[in-house]
């Protein structure tokens, strides 16, 4: 609903200020329409990108055992709820499992956590 008021408005506005004719509307609303779409990937794929930290699962003594790109990634391989694994990372407790979570800072922490 929001796309259509939007592309709506966009239209009303061009015709308003002549530049574009009555005739040309369903032209330049598919156009904008493939606009609103495209804006949409994109800015989804940005804040996925923005989201994503790579993360270490620690054993009880805090030995890394795993790396994973994300806490997707984690759930999936584990078999276990994405919110068990982010709690973890939250709060600095371990998992029922046993497992503490830690997010990669940088190279630097990956190193000396995996030494």
């Amino acid at each position: 609903m929001e796309q259509d008021i939007a592309i709506n408005r966009v239209l009303r506005d061009l015709k308003m200020q002549g530049l574009i004719a009555e005739e040309e509307s369903a032209n330049v609303r598919f156009f904008l329409n493939a606009l609103w779409v495209a804006s949409w990937e994109a800015r989804g794929s940005e804040f996925g990108d923005r989201r994503s930290r790579e993360i270490i699962q620690l054993d009880k003594k805090g030995r890394p055992l795993n790396e994973f790109h994300n806490s997707m990634e984690a759930a999936k391989k584990l078999r276990c709820a994405r919110k068990t694994i982010r709690k973890s990372l939250l709060t600095g407790k371990p998992t029922d499992r046993g497992h503490l979570w830690k997010y990669v800072e940088n190279e630097d922490t990956r190193r000396s956590d995996m030494d």
